[in-house]
């Protein structure tokens, strides 16, 4: 029997018993919290423990990822159309039910062809013709792209044409940084050399925990702003000082 996903204090907790032994401090879980907290808000804080059981673990990252990108395609998914379909489709809609649409899906899933549906099942996609799907939200989506694009836009009729394009692609692998956040206590940072391990243990570490790799990649865009760029994150503008590239007024910056 499928298990819901939403409000089930209990899911995590039966999904991972080595991860919460006790069966309590599930995500969700408001009858044991004081305070509510969020599910992403929740996850986050256990891939950012000390205790990297949670972040190492081969699978819970996977999960509750997936469970995000559920919710955001559930919660943030928007019908639009034109307001002048809005009369002629008004009627057509009323006539479809949902079986009908249950039925069209199941068809194409199983790789049928749409010339082997009927006419009444053929309008689910006249439909589809003057109906578009808004998911802004989602990340990865088409509307999420566009969406982004739009924001760059809005950047350049305020401030003109960006004067640099480039792409930044911290390497986690050959970082003595990653290593000590990874929990390498050999690496010194105070050295001009800093010693690793070797490469295939490096590669297997990043492997071994994503969150710290994420974490690793925020810091190093932040730090590469603050110091070679000159950009105040709290004050939202240039230092007095600036960067290598002067004064910033503005950036703009997507993560792949």
């Amino acid at each position: 029997m499928p298990i819901g996903e939403y409000n089930h204090c209990d899911l995590f907790p039966g999904l991972f018993p080595t991860l919460f032994p006790l069966g309590v401090g599930g995500l969700e879980d408001r009858a044991r919290q004081r305070q509510s907290i969020g599910f992403q808000t929740h996850a986050s804080y256990l891939l950012d423990l000390g205790d990297r059981s949670f972040s190492q673990h081969r699978s819970f990252n996977f999960i509750v990822v997936n469970i995000l990108q559920r919710r955001a395609v559930h919660l943030e998914t928007r019908f639009r159309m034109r307001t002048s379909h809005l009369e002629k489709i008004t009627p057509d809609l009323l006539k479809i039910s949902g079986e009908q649409i249950h039925r069209v899906a199941t068809h194409l899933e199983r790789g049928g062809k749409m010339n082997d549906l009927g006419p009444e099942d053929k309008s689910v996609f006249d439909l589809l013709k003057v109906v578009e799907i808004v998911a802004a939200k989602v990340p990865g989506s088409y509307m999420a792209k566009l969406t982004l694009r739009k924001h760059i836009f809005s950047y350049m009729r305020h401030f003109g044409l960006p004067l640099i394009y480039f792409t930044a692609n911290p390497n986690p692998v050959h970082s003595p940084m990653f290593h000590l956040m990874f929990g390498d206590v050999q690496v010194d940072l105070g050295k001009r050399y800093p010693f690793v391990a070797a490469a295939y243990e490096r590669s297997l570490r990043v492997s071994q925990d994503p969150a710290i790799a994420a974490d690793f990649f925020d810091l190093s865009i932040r730090l590469m702003f603050e110091h070679l760029f000159g950009w105040d994150f709290d004050r939202k503008c240039s230092t007095d000082r600036g960067g290598i590239l002067g004064h910033l007024l503005a950036f703009v910056g997507s993560v792949e």
